[in-house]
């Protein structure tokens, strides 16, 4: 079977997926007339190229997310030290005419599997913490010390749809527990991803 087959199928199945949105983009407003280049998207990528500099950006966009895991006992001290950084996901996307890096690395701890989201370039951060008896999302706004605790946890990716003639849409959504189990939101476009 050929790949123009497959990535055909794979589109329609994303189309389906995301339905009556219409690719609508989300609460993030990413409407832009300008898309970020591939290069400037590569360039994003390897700013963040080395487990240090993950670490970094987490310390710095993290804090208040670090210092409620402490609070609910997930972590010690509320240290980047305590996060493993061996195997971290550096994902650049272009949103509202500039290149974002989403960062995340996942820690196993004896109680929880810990993942620590960050986007350097907006401030934004989150954890969500997965244990035996429930998953919730400690979330940092951008540009904000204030965090909020949900029974959700976000889903991203990078698909192989056109976006805006270049690139792929990059997308988000956020799937929450309402005591029966957990549904998941309508995919939004947050952005354009090289692919």
């Amino acid at each position: 079977m050929s790949s123009d087959n497959e990535s055909g199928r794979t589109r329609r199945r994303l189309l389906r997926s995301i339905g009556a949105t219409g690719l609508a983009l989300g609460a993030t407003g990413s409407a832009s007339a300008r898309e970020v280049p591939t290069r400037e998207l590569e360039r994003a990528r390897a700013a963040y190229g080395s487990p240090t500099r993950v670490r970094w950006a987490v310390s710095e966009h993290a804090r208040s997310v670090l210092s409620e895991l402490a609070d609910r006992d997930v972590l010690d001290r509320g240290a980047v030290t305590e996060l493993d950084f061996e195997d971290v996901s550096v994902e650049p996307f272009s949103q509202g005419g500039r290149a974002v890096t989403h960062l995340t690395t996942e820690t196993s701890l004896p109680d929880a599997t810990v993942e620590v989201a960050a986007r350097p370039q907006t401030g934004r951060a989150y954890a969500t913490v997965r244990t035996d008896d429930e998953t919730y999302t400690v979330e940092s706004p951008a540009g904000s010390d204030d965090v909020t605790v949900r029974s959700c946890y976000y889903e991203h990716d990078c698909t192989n749809y056109a976006c805006s003639g270049s690139g792929c849409v990059y997308l988000e959504r956020q799937c929450c527990n309402y005591g029966d189990g957990y549904r998941c939101g309508e995919w939004s476009k947050d952005g354009c991803c090289s692919c």
